[in-house]
């Protein structure tokens, strides 16, 4: 490739055979954060000792570390003793967006894999009988047979659609026609699909997250673990308009005061020039 930088996300041993490439190779080496279990040791408590020395050689030698969070600049310090830049996600603000009557589907959007809790959102479908819920998400390597087990339990309710896989450009057809986006997930950064989510002025609820506390009511519902709290707050979204519109609104307005992608490309230029000239002038 003979790219001047590379940038890589997610942790494993691939984080430090990139950063000791880049190394010998005089280039610039970026990594960017994906989850809590980056930030938190969890990664490194429940890896082989080859994923853990090759993972904290990786950060250690990063010349710079992105974070999409608040919360995980401060565990990224507290755990490693590592500074980083906040930097959110970059989205394109679209230029219209479905009113309240038009959205019909209560949605989750995730690989189908354990961590993902898939099952949970298909037992929250089981409370709604009547509503529409839809399933957007495509197996993990090595995990076939757990992706099957799933499909044929959604199958088997009336009221979800499963799509499984689907290209990323076709992501936002079905956001703009999601009443609620639901994460179920045991860890995450702040995923892509959330802040997609909010794009198109829908609001979320996290099951297990709560990322930097933005899903403290005026973006979304944070559950606290609680399906019951789940079922409630999907209830209050889908059948009270005058509260699915005023979050709908606050959705929209965070995202384009926040996560315009010209206003963030331009902070990752600024990043991206200043680390380049500590090698290029």
């Amino acid at each position: 490739v003979d790219a001047d930088a590379y940038f890589q996300r997610a942790p494993g041993a691939v984080t430090g055979i990139l950063a000791f490439f880049c190394k010998i190779k005089r280039k610039s080496f970026f990594y960017m954060v994906a989850s809590s279990q980056d930030v938190d040791r969890s990664y490194i408590k429940n890896t082989s000792i080859k994923n853990k020395v090759l993972y904290k050689y990786g950060l250690r030698n990063a010349d710079c570390i992105f974070v999409q969070t608040k919360d995980f600049k401060k565990l990224l310090y507290k755990n490693h003793k590592l500074e980083s830049y906040f930097v959110r996600d970059g989205i394109h603000i679209p230029k219209k967006v479905k009113l309240y009557h038009e959205k019909k589907y209560i949605t989750f959007i995730g690989g189908v894999r354990p961590v993902k809790n898939p099952e949970i959102f298909i037992s929250l479908a089981k409370k709604y009988p009547n509503s529409k819920f839809l399933m957007i998400g495509g197996p993990l390597t090595g995990q076939k047979q757990y992706y099957s087990s799933i499909e044929k339990l959604a199958k088997k309710e009336k009221n979800i659609i499963f799509k499984g896989h689907l290209r990323r450009d076709r992501i936002g057809h079905y956001l703009s026609q999601s009443l609620v986006l639901v994460n179920t997930s045991d860890r995450e950064g702040l995923p892509n699909t959330i802040t997609e989510a909010w794009n198109y002025g829908v609001p979320v609820i996290g099951l297990n997250i709560n990322p930097d506390n933005l899903l403290n009511g005026d973006l979304g519902f944070y559950c606290k673990g609680d399906f019951n709290l789940m079922v409630e707050y999907v209830n209050e979204l889908v059948n009270n308009t005058a509260i699915h519109k005023m979050m709908s609104d606050r959705c929209m307005k965070y995202v384009a005061t926040n996560h315009d992608i010209k206003k963030i490309s331009l902070e990752i230029d600024t990043i991206l020039r200043a680390q380049l000239n500590k090698y290029y002038g």
